[in-house]
């Protein structure tokens, strides 16, 4: 008993302090295609502002991904959007979520 408490204690302490580590990589074989209707950019620019293409995220309710509509985004002073994009690796493809980078 004295196991199963020790080993739910460091389960839930690694899922705290390190939540990349609990956080599981979906990998698929085929990526997912865009749907059908797809927010382009729109063709004013919103001052202070940058434009966010749609993208597919996985959904930890659904299982599935899902697609986030492409929107606007406060820039963030001192730092660049790198935008998300898919890598492939020796299993299928990965999604890696867009991210702001401190400019040096």
């Amino acid at each position: 008993m004295k196991k199963v408490i020790f080993s739910f204690i460091v389960i839930l302490g690694v899922g705290i302090f390190f939540p990349n580590l609990a956080e599981a990589q979906i990998v698929i074989k085929v990526k997912p295609n865009k749907p059908k209707v797809v927010i382009v950019k729109p063709n004013k620019n919103k001052k202070n502002h940058i434009w966010i293409d749609g993208y597919w995220k996985w959904s930890r309710k659904h299982h599935k991904y899902i697609w986030v509509k492409g929107h606007w985004k406060r820039k963030k002073r001192g730092h660049i959007w790198i935008a998300g994009h898919w890598e492939t690796t020796k299993g299928g493809h990965i999604w890696v979520a867009g991210k702001w980078k401190r400019k040096f």
